[in-house]
């Protein structure tokens, strides 16, 4: 099942997820999504996590949320949960000169880094 028909899939699942009638926000996306997506691929291999910096109007006010990243067949696929889609990605995204997505472990604070959720 490792072709489009996983895209399909996950897709579908996401699909679902923003079309209920539960309002998830974009972290209840995510976590549902993360889970689909272990259930079905190696979470160890196939899937990555990636920050997407939301900008605000002050430094302060600048947030970060969890997407992920699918590769699948030598190919990678952002579940971007902002914006609730699943597109091809390019890892020259995150060499742009104020870039999008950061690597997981890239972003911290001081120096306390983010629970990476394992």
């Amino acid at each position: 099942m490792k072709d489009n028909r996983h895209l399909e899939f996950f897709n579908n699942a996401l699909e679902v997820l923003k079309n209920n009638d539960r309002e998830l926000d974009s972290q209840g996306i995510y976590e549902y999504m993360k889970e689909i997506i272990d259930i079905t691929l190696d979470p160890d291999e196939e899937r990555e996590k990636i920050w997407k910096k939301i900008d605000g109007d002050t430094r302060y006010s600048t947030r970060y949320i969890r997407c992920l990243i699918l590769k699948i067949k030598d190919k990678k696929y952002l579940i971007d949960v902002d914006e609730k889609e699943l597109r091809p990605f390019d890892d020259k995204e995150l060499e742009e000169k104020n870039p999008t997505f950061i690597p997981y472990k890239e972003l911290s604070r001081g120096d306390f880094d983010y629970y990476d959720g394992t």
